[in-house]
């Protein structure tokens, strides 16, 4: 082989091999993959579906996703659903409003051996909401009625620690009217652990989040000093104690949604009013008390009034607005605070794919999934997952 046919050839591997480190080298410094969002499935109301999902999502392991509607189903006292992961649904429980009880709020804790447990607002024996267990066989069995002096229209996913015992929150009732705090044993003792009276918080929401000392966390939507709100703290001896009073402005006002928190004991969470444009805040709250705004809603592309739970995935917070977005629409967005206090708006809900209050994200194999309350195609509201980058 001559010379020049070999250094012709050298030439050309050359050249490919800097075409591959041009395009490797592009690729790069592309804009990154658009989140890729799709409705899983429409409420269609009625007496065979639910309406209004008020739930944040579980998840199994296995491509299936369970959760709650607020309405509709066989007595329009909302349902427990299953969503396969080939789209197909089914009602595990049709509440009657009767002894069952009425309109669960929050979505269910699901066991390893497929049991479930949840709360409904309403009905029961007492009219004031139940705790119940429903099995894998989907049968359900009211573990509790609760009394207006114990707490009523318990919201939010329930708890669990280590141990087994399960604790919620209600919003309302209970001896000082303002809401309770509570625990289910295993051994099924039903305990009030705070009494909301007002001037510590009233009205308070979504469930607890608990750190490595099992002591718990929650925010009470309005009360405290400044009747805008608290974060509040129960320890594992059951001390109650009040960490932070907002205060409309520059902190936020009224918190609603789960906390989320961090490995050194941080909190991060949202109010739905407050701040400096008076539309919502996303807020951090550290161990000592000290409290940062790491965000503030303007009503914009980028949302406003957020409700949602708040997701802490590495450094990054996610969640959901209420408002905002669109401006044809204002029906809401799925949006992202990076740790340099940026907002990323993953997602505009248009009203066709969803609209209004969503309870949050739950997040399983890079995929995020959640409810929205209203739009779609019917109006009753949807189930939908997003792709995280």
């Amino acid at each position: 082989m001559s010379k020049s046919v070999v250094m012709m050839r050298c030439l050309l591997v050359g050249f490919a091999v800097a075409l591959t480190a041009l395009a490797s080298a592009m690729s790069a410094n592309a804009a990154p993959k658009k989140s890729q969002f799709k409705v899983l499935h429409n409420f269609a109301g009625g007496t065979k579906d639910g309406c209004t999902s008020n739930s944040r999502i579980t998840t199994d392991g296995a491509g299936n996703i369970y959760g709650t509607s607020l309405f509709c189903g066989l007595d329009n006292g909302g349902v427990v659903f299953k969503l396969a992961s080939d789209g197909t649904e089914t009602i595990l429980h049709a509440f009657t409003g009767g002894p069952d009880g009425l309109e669960p709020h929050g979505g269910v804790t699901l066991m390893r051996n497929g049991d479930m447990y949840g709360t409904t607002t309403g009905g029961g024996k007492n009219g004031f909401g139940t705790l119940f267990k429903l099995t894998r066989k989907d049968k359900l069995k009211v573990l509790h009625d609760f009394v207006n002096n114990e707490g009523e229209g318990a919201t939010g996913n329930l708890y669990r620690d280590k141990a087994g015992n399960f604790y919620g929150t209600s919003p309302i009732g209970g001896a000082g009217g303002s809401g309770t705090v509570f625990k289910y044993g295993t051994d099924g003792t039903f305990t009030v652990l705070h009494t909301f009276n007002g001037t510590d918080g009233s009205n308070p929401n979504e469930g607890l989040v608990a750190d490595k000392a099992d002591s718990l966390y929650g925010v009470a939507f309005e009360g405290g000093t400044h009747n805008w709100g608290t974060v509040f703290k129960i320890d594992s001896a059951g001390n109650f104690s009040t960490l932070h009073n907002f205060t409309d402005s520059p902190d936020g006002a009224e918190p609603f949604g789960r906390l989320a928190i961090d490995r050194d004991g941080n909190l991060y969470g949202s109010t739905v009013r407050g701040g400096t444009s008076g539309l919502g805040t996303v807020f951090k709250l550290a161990p000592d008390g000290t409290l940062t705004t790491l965000y503030s809603f303007t009503n914009g592309t980028g949302g406003a009034n957020p409700y949602g739970d708040m997701l802490l995935v590495g450094k990054d917070l996610f969640s959901t607005t209420t408002t905002g977005g669109d401006p044809s629409c204002r029906c809401g967005v799925i949006y992202e605070i990076t740790s340099k206090g940026n907002e990323k708006v993953l997602h505009t809900f248009t009203g066709t794919d969803g609209s209004g209050y969503s309870a949050g994200l739950t997040l399983d194999n890079d995929m995020f999934y959640g409810t929205v309350q209203n739009g779609g195609i019917d109006n009753y509201g949807d189930v939908f997952s997003l792709t995280k980058n």
